[in-house]
Formats: C-alpha cells, sequence, structure tokens
C-alpha cells in the first residue's frame, strides 16, 4: 500500500503586516534552516497563485471559507514558515490549521509604516507604469499584482487608492489587536525597518536585480561548454555593462536622498521621495527588458523557455546555488592570496559585500555582481595612524574621513605600493573566474584604521 506524503511541519507564521521587514524575516528564517513562503514566492509556481485567487475570493464571500488542514497543506505545498501577502488575510484559519506554528509579529513605527505601504500598494495597483509591467511580464509581475490587489479587496475593503490610504492605519490597528496577540505571545525579533532607511520600491528593484544576476551565472556557468561560449560571446558583456550602470544610477539616487550616512535615520522630503521614485521605476523597467532579453535569448539559443513559471523558478534556484558556489570561490581565492601580503606585520581584512555577499543599503542590498565588484581592504594599525595623521590632517585632509586614512595620492608612498601589488594579485588570480577582474588594478585601496570597528 503507498505510504501518503507526509508534509513537514508548519514552523512558523510571520502575520505581520506587510512593509513589516516580511522579506528580510523570510531570509532570516532561511538562514535558520526554515524554508519561508513569502507572496512573492507565489507566482514561480503554475496553477498555485491562481488557486490562492480563488481562495481569497472564497474567503470574503457569503458562503465563507470551510478548509481543513489538508486544503491548506495542499495550498503551501512543504514551505515550513508563511509570511507577508496573502497569508496575513487568513490569519485565523493559518492558525486554527497550524496551532503548533509559532507565530511572529514585528513591529514598526505607524506613520513609517503607513506611508511606506501605502507608496507600494498604490504603485502596485494603480500605477500606469506598473500596469503595462503587469501586461508585459504576465507570468511574473502580472501574477503579483493580481494576488495584491485580490488580498487587497479582500482584507482592506477595497483596492482603491482612496480606501488604501485611509484604511492603512485603522487595519494595522485592527489586525495587531486582534486575538493572534491574545491567544499567545508572539515572537517578535528584531528586523532591519525598510522604512526610513530605504528609498522607495527598493525591494521590487532588489528582486529584479538580484534574479538577472542568477540568470546571468547560470548560462555563463551552469549550462554546456557550447551554450556558455555564445552566451559569453553575445549578451554577457552587455548585461555586465548594463548592471554596472543601473547600479550606478540607484546609488546616486541613494547619494542624492542621503548624502551622509547620519541623514538615513530621517524621512526622505515629498518631493525627492516623489523624484526617487519615478527614477527607481524607471530603472526597474530597464531592469524588466533586461530580464526580457535573456528570456528571449535563452528561448532562441538555448531552447529554454522562461516564460514557462515553474522553469523560471528551476533557473532562478539553479543559478543561486551556481552564484554562490562563484561567490564562496571567489572569497576563498580572495582569502588566499591576502594571507600572502601584510603592513609592518599587520593583516590585511576587508569588509563591505565581500563579507557575506549583500551589498549595503546604497545598493539596494542585492547580491554581489559576481563579474564586477570591489575588495574594501583596510589595516589596522594604531601607531602608523598615529603617526601619519597630523600630515593627513594638515596637507591631505580630503583623505581623512570616519576615522579612516585612505593612503592614496598622499605622502604615504609604503601603504600606496602595497595596494598596488596586491590590487594586481587579485587581478591575476581572478582573472578566469570574474570578467571584471582587471578593474582590481586601478581600484584596490588599502585603507589605514586605528582600532578595529568590527
Amino acid at each position: 500500500m503507498e505510504e501518503k506524503h507526509q508534509r513537514p511541519p508548519m514552523e512558523v507564521l510571520n502575520l505581520s503586516m506587510p512593509r513589516m521587514g516580511t522579506l528580510s524575516m523570510k531570509e532570516a528564517l532561511r538562514t535558520l534552516g526554515i524554508d519561508c513562503c513569502h507572496g512573492t514566492d507565489l507566482f514561480e509556481t503554475p496553477g498555485i497563485y491562481q488557486l490562492w485567487l480563488k481562495t481569497i475570493k472564497a474567503k470574503y464571500s457569503r458562503k465563507g471559507l470551510h478548509y481543513q488542514r489538508e486544503d491548506w497543506d495542499r495550498l503551501t505545498g512543504n514551505f515550513t514558515a508563511l509570511s507577508d501577502i496573502p497569508f496575513i488575510a487568513f490569519a485565523d484559519d493559518l492558525r486554527e490549521a497550524y496551532p503548533e506554528a509559532k507565530v511572529i509579529l514585528v513591529e514598526r513605527d505607524p506613520q513609517h509604516w503607513e506611508k511606506s505601504f501605502i507608496d507600494v500598494f498604490r504603485w502596485v495597483i494603480h500605477d500606469s507604469r506598473a500596469v503595462w509591467l503587469s501586461r508585459f511580464d504576465r507570468w511574473h509581475y502580472g501574477a503579483f499584482r493580481q494576488i495584491v490587489t485580490s488580498t487587497a479587496e479582500g482584507f482592506m475593503g477595497g483596492s482603491s487608492a482612496e480606501t488604501i490610504e485611509t484604511r492603512a492605519l485603522a487595519k494595522l490597528e485592527e489586525h495587531y489587536s486582534s486575538d493572534i496577540t491574545a491567544e499567545r505571545k508572539p515572537y517578535a525579533p528584531t528586523v532591519p525597518p525598510p522604512g526610513p532607511l530605504l528609498l522607495p520600491l527598493e525591494d521590487i528593484f532588489r528582486t529584479s536585480y538580484n534574479e538577472l544576476e542568477y540568470l546571468k551565472v547560470y548560462f555563463s556557468h551552469g549550462q554546456s561548454a557550447i551554450i556558455q561560449e555564445h552566451f559569453n560571446v553575445d549578451p554577457l558583456h552587455t548585461i555586465i555593462e548594463f548592471q554596472i550602470r543601473v547600479m550606478h544610477k540607484y546609488t546616486r539616487i541613494f547619494k542624492e536622498a542621503f548624502p551622509h550616512r547620519i541623514d538615513e535615520t530621517t524621512e526622505i522630503p515629498k518631493p525627492q521621495h516623489t523624484q526617487a521614485h519615478e527614477e527607481i521605476t524607471r530603472l526597474h523597467q530597464q531592469l524588466a527588458s533586461a530580464n526580457w532579453n535573456i528570456t528571449t535569448w535563452a528561448s532562441q539559443n538555448a531552447k529554454i523557455d522562461l516564460r514557462h513559471a515553474e522553469t523560471r523558478k528551476h533557473i532562478l534556484t539553479q543559478g543561486k546555488i551556481l552564484w554562490a558556489r562563484q561567490f564562496a570561490d571567489i572569497k576563498t581565492d580572495i582569502d588566499a592570496i591576502l594571507t600572502q601580503f601584510s603592513y609592518d606585520g599587520h593583516p590585511l581584512r576587508y569588509v563591505g559585500s565581500l563579507r557575506n555577499g549583500i551589498r549595503g543599503s546604497h545598493k539596494a542590498r542585492s547580491v554581489i555582481n559576481i563579474d564586477d565588484f570591489d575588495v574594501d581592504l583596510f589595516v589596522v594599525h594604531g601607531e602608523e595612524w598615529r603617526k601619519h595623521l597630523p600630515v593627513i590632517l594638515q596637507c591631505f585632509p580630503g583623505n581623512f574621513s570616519n576615522g579612516k586614512i585612505y593612503p592614496l595620492g598622499t605622502h604615504m608612498t609604503e601603504l600606496q605600493n602595497l595596494s598596488r601589488v596586491v590590487g594586481r594579485a587579485l587581478a591575476i588570480n581572478l582573472t578566469d573566474r570574474v570578467k571584471g577582474a582587471w578593474r582590481l588594478m586601478g581600484t584596490t585601496e588599502i585603507v589605514l584604521r586605528e582600532l578595529d570597528a568590527g
């Protein structure tokens, strides 16, 4: 007799409202080995998002919803955690179906949350550019937009811009004061808020950028030698250059919004917020076009139809795995190279995205571009730092910032020469693995610190 398939137990229900760090929570749970399904994952499985659309309509129909645990098992697959839309609309149903699961409720300043929540919903549902994107990319973004709109119709009582704006705070209070909190004490870890520290639509930009990176890595490293050769000759260089340009533009927008690190704690003025929103929308459209170009190339040259949701999900998963392996290999190589050098007996170290593969807020917290990145080196040597600081402050004040001395263009020839030697060693050793490795020859600089900032 064939045994019935048993799905793994549901461990976590993140019933926090959207824009409460739900994507960050998803990644945090996955680092703990908990496979979390965010609402944006639904459209990647053929037929599933359609089943959820029917479930949402049934929930808010006159007949109501009468699902059993096996029904929810079918809808949630083998995921062991759920987060964001549409799951928050089924808080009571899911808690009843999975009483063993822990509940997460992340809280955030209501005013900051309200603005972020309204901006995203208004853009996804009503912006003409979002409508265009949903038609252009109906298998991906279009499905996502349908889920958001249908959930808003039921959960928020309507999807009009006016309804979203007038009901947001009331719905937040209603959702968080329900018996979700009364029945059990929620586990609410600290999650970096996506609020005032992030630009509008950063999550959408980051997702599109990361997918472009994963597809690029898949076709340049994960296919047959012939397809890899075709990809490396034809679109690869164009994609890399595009990635550099689009990220440079995003960084410029970020720096204009937050000229100094301390500015990131303040909210962007409305006119600047609107301008940033428009500019990032254009960048996202460019990313959508670049992703479509790869889709077209894959169909014509590799006979892979990325328009098919299940195929696309599989390729993106494989690309992400390949990206992780490439990053780990590159990091291992760099670590080995740096052990060969030191400054007056002090080891060279690095900060930034090379530590974990994720870039900072000024680059949308996206994954590192395997083919183009910087190695932000530093050395901690208090005695040398104190010796050179007076001359730096007097003659080269622009080379001192946040307690760090930047040696290039100063009298510190020994550290300058070491920077050039290390940059050349990195470029030579990484040439076969990193397409833009030659850039390291001219961009590598070893910064001098007095103390280890951790």
